[in-house]
């Protein structure tokens, strides 16, 4: 079972609804990627009658995909996930790649600044067959280098959010592009050699880790996946093995179950010992 957010159409402060859903019922609904950003700045909205209060990114979000006359079925962890239930966020954190394996669609949202809008805008706009881009010593390209340096593009979660999605759009304001295409842009920057300057190991970190997820037999172990992202940022240090969990083997996770009841260091602990046993040798 999860929670399925209906977000009520209108303008105005948002108003939702929360319902209880199976995806053995195969639900229809989209997932919303984003990263969580600061917890100082806080939204009141309207949830089943009640009042919530949700961080600027998710508020920003929420307005962004709200329709003026139809309701919008979403799911988003911080409304759809009880994060005050140690035990809730365990089982849920559980079966996270089911969630967004079974959305119609994700979207991404970076809340972009109106720089970002326009990187976004220059890529949505170039022509699909030869993404005719600016030259390499266009200024285009340091609002491009910039938007890479967003928070979304070091989360850990949206690692497992984009590769197991049916499919990704990215959006930044009213503009929008998809994941493919937006790759398709790297792929063109990258040879026209300018991003080498945003200092990021690798830009396309959270679209291009797993090439054949359906196949279990395919999936990188998860020796490789900690080892792969360590770079990569959580705000709960759990989250580090719990994000990457879904897309390592399943025999290979079977043993590993999220517990926020334990502290950092014993849900390490526990990991390295399954690794040991799963793998039978002290290579790690």
């Amino acid at each position: 079972m999860l929670r399925r957010l209906e977000l009520l159409p209108g303008i105005g402060q948002i108003q939702c609804k929360l319902e209880s859903v199976s995806l053995n019922d195969e639900p229809v609904y989209e997932a919303i990627s984003y990263h969580w950003g600061g917890t100082a700045e806080k939204h009141e909205i309207v949830c089943n009658s009640a009042s919530l209060f949700i961080t600027d990114s998710l508020h920003s979000a929420l307005v962004r995909f709200r329709r003026l006359e139809q309701s919008r079925h979403l799911w988003a962890d911080q409304l759809c996930i009880n994060q005050a239930d140690s035990d809730e966020r365990g089982r849920q954190v559980g079966f996270m790649r089911e969630i967004y394996e079974n959305a119609i669609q994700t979207l991404v949202w970076l809340a972009c600044t109106p720089l970002d809008k326009r990187t976004i805008y220059e890529l949505s706009s170039a022509e699909a067959a030869e993404y005719n881009l600016p030259e390499a010593t266009s200024r285009i390209w340091k609002a491009f280098q910039i938007l890479f340096l967003r928070p979304w593009f070091a989360r850990m979660w949206v690692i497992q959010e984009v590769n197991v999605s049916k499919s990704v759009a990215i959006y930044c304001h009213n503009s929008e592009i998809s994941a493919a295409d937006f790759m398709a842009g790297v792929e063109c920057a990258n040879e026209l050699g300018p991003l080498w300057l945003v200092g990021n190991m690798s830009l396309d970190n959270p679209f291009r880790v797993l090439k054949n997820q359906s196949q279990d037999v395919e999936r990188p172990s998860l020796i490789s996946l900690l080892l792969g992202f360590s770079y990569f940022q959580a705000t709960d240090p759990r989250d580090k093995v719990y994000a990457l969990l879904g897309l390592a083997p399943t025999h290979e996770r079977a043993n590993i179950i999220p517990n926020y009841n334990l502290t950092p260091k014993q849900v390490f602990h526990s990991t390295t010992i399954a690794i040991l046993e799963q793998s039978g040798n002290l290579d790690i």
